[in-house]
């Protein structure tokens, strides 16, 4: 599906239209607030946040953990980080990835985390990594007119 999705955004981008235009963002009842819920629940582990030698120490974790692909201990690791503050928008879209590689998979914290990505990174092609993930997330949580809403976002 991802690669299809590539190959109709490289067909566009050949055929020389605009990808900057991007469609309008489908509506996904609930996710925003979710999203934030799931943001606050993760910052309130760490009211004070993190200092800058644990954040680097959680994102030391998580990508260790990704390379023993034990996904349980990184996304563990990445909302640890998101957590302790200042995060930035790769690792939402680390968390995403993580909670949908882990088993059993957690399509509802990984849709919450690249939709935090995606409204972290600006329109137009940075947004399309993330709506690939919610487009996974939404498949895993069989909702598939969002799942292909999202998918002609990124068209």
């Amino acid at each position: 599906m991802r690669r299809l999705v590539i190959l109709v955004v490289l067909a566009l981008m050949a055929l020389g239209l605009p990808l900057t235009a991007m469609a309008q963002m489908p509506d996904l009842p609930g996710v925003a607030n979710d999203s934030v819920r799931y943001q606050s629940e993760l910052q309130r582990r760490f009211p004070a946040g993190g200092t800058s030698q644990a954040r680097l120490a959680a994102e030391n974790r998580a990508v260790a953990a990704e390379r023993a692909n034990n996904w349980a201990a990184a996304a563990a690791a990445w909302e640890e980080r998101v957590g302790m503050g200042e995060p930035q928008a790769a690792q939402y879209l680390a968390l995403a990835r993580a909670q949908l590689a882990r088993t059993p998979p957690e399509a509802a914290r990984a849709l919450q985390a690249a939709w935090l990505n995606f409204m972290a990174v600006p329109g137009g092609a940075p947004e399309i990594p993330s709506l690939l993930l919610m487009a996974q997330a939404l498949a895993r949580l069989d909702r598939l007119p969002q799942q292909l809403a999202v998918l002609e976002a990124v068209v």
